[in-house]
C-alpha cells in the first residue's frame, strides 16, 4: 500500500512517548486506519478526504486531552473525576459535547427512551467511555461497540484511566 501526499499523521503525547494515527489509502476509495503503536489496521469508511480530515483532527484532540488529564491526575481515581476533568478540558478547548448521553433502545415495539447512557459524545460524532479499572475487558469492548452501533456515532474511543499510560488504556471503534 503507498501512500499519498494527503496522507494524515495526527500526533499527541509527549516527544518521548508519542502516539501516532496515521490514515492510509487503500488503492479504492477505501482508507484504513493505522492505530496506535502497533493496533492492526483497521477500515475506515468515510465519504470523503474531508471528513477523514475532520475526525482524525477532532480524536486527535480528545486524545490530547486524555493524555493531558491522566498526567496531571495518574491512574486510581474514580470513572467520575476523570469523566469531569475531561469535560473541563474539552470546554476549555471549544468542543461540544454532553455528558451521560441517553440514547433509547426499541424492544418489542417499546421504545425506551434510557436504554443506554453514554459517558461523553463529542461534536455529536465521538463517543467516549471512560474506564477506571484494572485492564479493558472484552465485555467493557462489547459494551462500546454496542454504544457505538446504537448512537450512530462515527467512532468511538475507550478510555481506561487506570494504567501507567493511557495510551495502552485506548481502544477505538468505528462504526
Amino acid at each position: 500500500m503507498s501512500q499519498s501526499p494527503d496522507d494524515i499523521v495526527a500526533r499527541t503525547g509527549s516527544d518521548k512517548n508519542p502516539c501516532r494515527l496515521t490514515l492510509l489509502f487503500e488503492q479504492g476509495d477505501g482508507l484504513l486506519v493505522e492505530g496506535y503503536e502497533g493496533f492492526p489496521a483497521e477500515p475506515f469508511p468515510l465519504e470523503g478526504n474531508e471528513a477523514v480530515r475532520e475526525v482524525a483532527a477532532l480524536t486527535e484532540k480528545i486524545i490530547g486531552l486524555g493524555i493531558k488529564v491522566h498526567r496531571a491526575l495518574g491512574a486510581g481515581l474514580l470513572e467520575t473525576v476523570y469523566n469531569q476533568c475531561l469535560c473541563w478540558e474539552l470546554h476549555h478547548n471549544g468542543l461540544a459535547y454532553e455528558r451521560e448521553v441517553p440514547f433509547p433502545v426499541v424492544y418489542q415495539g417499546v421504545r425506551l427512551d434510557k436504554g443506554f447512557l453514554a459517558d461523553i459524545v463529542i461534536e455529536n460524532s465521538v463517543l467516549l467511555e471512560i474506564k477506571s479499572v484494572e485492564r479493558i475487558l472484552p465485555v467493557h469492548e462489547a459494551q462500546t461497540r454496542t454504544y457505538l452501533k446504537l448512537s450512530g456515532c462515527r467512532l468511538a474511543l475507550l478510555m481506561n484511566f487506570n494504567t501507567p499510560m493511557l495510551k495502552d488504556g485506548l481502544r477505538r471503534f468505528i462504526n
